[in-house]
């Protein structure tokens, strides 16, 4: 009852659960992109941080929250995601620039690709595919990340 008290409701709570889980992504993508690495290494490092953040989140809480009904929780995330875009996008950037994304792509389909990999983990046609969320947001991410790669060595 007490955990409660430090909360105006149900929305409140996830959404202040949702910007730490934002929050303590974002820290590791930024150390991860920090390193004195190729493109290649820190998408591989990227991946593998992807996989272990996955495991143990249920197909159902994803769902809930990419659909979620509640406007403050909605634009909390939509705030985040736009936050974390930016910062993405300018990665991107850089990358292409030193020739470590493919050059033959725009940034800005490689942009909308990456924004549409959140849809298709809550397709559930594509759900059933997978044994586990974990598994399938694996397989999304090598899809995209290895795809635009000039040399993924994967």
């Amino acid at each position: 009852m007490s955990f409660y008290r430090n909360f105006k409701n149900k929305e409140d709570l996830a959404s202040c659960v949702i910007e730490n889980v934002y929050k303590s992504s974002f820290k590791k993508y930024k150390s991860i992109m920090s390193e004195n690495s190729s493109f290649n290494i820190k998408v591989k490092n990227l991946v593998k941080y992807k996989y272990k953040s996955s495991k143990g989140i249920s197909k159902e809480f994803i769902d809930e929250i990419l659909k979620s009904k509640y406007s403050q929780l909605k634009q909390e995330i939509d705030r985040l995601n736009k936050m974390s875009f930016i910062e993405v996008s300018n990665d991107f950037k850089k990358a292409q620039e030193n020739e470590e994304i493919r050059q033959d792509l725009s940034l800005e389909f490689i942009l909308f690709m990456l924004a549409d990999i959140n849809k298709k983990a809550s397709d559930k046609e594509l759900q059933k595919m997978y044994p586990s969320e974990e598994a399938l947001i694996l397989q999304l991410t090598k899809f995209f990340f290895y795809g635009i790669l000039t040399n993924s060595d994967s």
